[in-house]
């Protein structure tokens, strides 16, 4: 439901020294566009909420471009879009959909969105066309994250992905320039765990094990942004298998 809902939040970052601002509801992701970075993968991005706030969490005041994103397979942000104009993510009410009514099936939901917003969409090929009945969860949004729940559940052997990707332009003291990049690829174990789950779990472990055996002093809610508390972390990660490459090109 929440990865649904991201879909149509709005975005800022910062850009030559100007603030720009996307719209939500659709706007973000008509401004996705292809990236290029890993060479055995085609991917696409957009604008991932607010990037404005890590001037001051990086203690960056100088940097004039300050942009986070999101990474998808490419025609990711098209059918999401068509979802959107579909009625499809709309977390409001809709009495056909209360739990008790009688039941519908989805390619009749559907008939029933397009003929209120007049909106057109392709064959999505998630099963939004077919007979099966909707999970009548009370609004479109929820019947769509039910059946999404299950529709793109990963069969035995399947694993997912996680991509990072950072690029860092640097201006040395004599004037010369060039720009760093940290990418991330990891991959989850079939029969396993997800690289979600070890990407997001592990970290959060050891921070957790420095703290109960007093490695990590730091009391309070804090970020790991100081290299006391991130150095040995990465080193950490990397014995799990979690590592990071890098390289340096003239800018």
């Amino acid at each position: 439901r929440n990865v649904l809902l991201g879909l149509m939040n709005s975005a800022k970052y910062i850009k030559d020294g100007k603030v720009v601002k996307l719209p939500g509801e659709g706007g973000v992701l008509e401004r996705a566009t292809p990236v290029d970075i890993f060479p055995d993968i085609q991917l696409e991005g957009y604008a991932n909420r607010d990037s404005t706030h890590y001037v001051d969490t990086y203690h960056i005041p100088e940097a004039h471009t300050i942009f986070r994103g999101t990474l998808r397979y490419p025609g990711f942000s098209s059918v999401a879009l068509a979802l959107l104009r579909l009625g499809l993510l709309s977390d409001s009410p809709v009495q056909r959909l209360q739990p008790g009514a009688a039941s519908l099936a989805w390619k009749d939901l559907l008939a029933m969105l397009v003929s209120q917003t007049q909106a057109r969409g392709p064959n999505l090929r998630l099963g939004l066309l077919s007979d099966a009945p909707v999970d009548l969860c009370g609004s479109p949004l929820d019947a769509l994250a039910a059946h999404l729940q299950e529709r793109l559940r990963y069969a035995p052997g399947e694993r997912d992905a996680v991509y990072l990707h950072h690029s860092i332009g640097v201006e040395w003291a004599n004037g010369s320039k060039e720009t760093r990049h940290i990418n991330l690829r990891q991959y989850g174990i079939p029969h396993g765990f997800t690289a979600m789950a070890q990407t997001v779990g592990i970290p959060t472990a050891i921070a957790a094990k420095m703290l109960l055996t007093g490695e990590l002093t730091t009391r309070g809610i804090v970020t790991p942004t100081t290299s006391d508390i991130y150095t040995p972390i990465l080193r950490k990660l990397k014995a799990e298998g979690i590592e990071a490459t890098f390289s340096t090109e003239a800018a």
